[in-house]
């Protein structure tokens, strides 16, 4: 009796390292038993240029880094979006400009795909609200993305 639980022990402690080994081995397997991030709803965070932030919080799939233009063109913000995953997907977000006392006065849409761990740099028309001579976008920013 008990050679014949060491011989269960020892079968069962093999066959979980041949399943480990194989899960390990095959990225595509291994993809359907790791924790996914939370895909439903919308994904915001708070930000200044220059700055970044990575979506979501909690597991993030997206980095984003902000900065001003490289060259000078009054209402554009320059982000550049990078995939922190191995499969590709589709970038849809929307940054809104506030000022200093917390009112919205400018925003700006963009949409496009991006590749597994890929970079892709952005420059993203923001729309003010404000009066138009004043050329104001916003102190702090906020970004949000939808997810798909």
């Amino acid at each position: 009796m008990q050679k014949r639980s060491i011989l269960l022990a020892l079968l069962l402690f093999v066959a979980g390292l041949t399943i480990g080994y194989y899960v390990g081995s095959h990225p595509d397997v291994s993809e359907t038993f790791a924790p996914k991030a939370k895909q439903s709803g919308r994904w915001r965070a708070r930000i200044t240029v220059p700055g970044s932030v990575e979506l979501p919080t909690e597991n993030p799939i997206i980095r984003c880094t902000f900065a001003k233009t490289a060259e000078y063109k009054v209402g554009y913000i320059g982000v550049t979006h990078e995939n922190l995953t191995d499969r590709s997907f589709v970038v849809k977000y929307a940054i809104f400009g506030y000022d200093e006392k917390g009112r919205r006065i400018s925003e700006g849409v963009d949409q496009f795909p991006i590749g597994k761990h890929e970079s892709v740099v952005r420059q993203v028309f923001l729309e003010s609200q404000a009066s138009a001579v004043s050329f104001k976008f916003g102190s702090v920013f906020a970004i949000q993305m939808f997810p798909e």
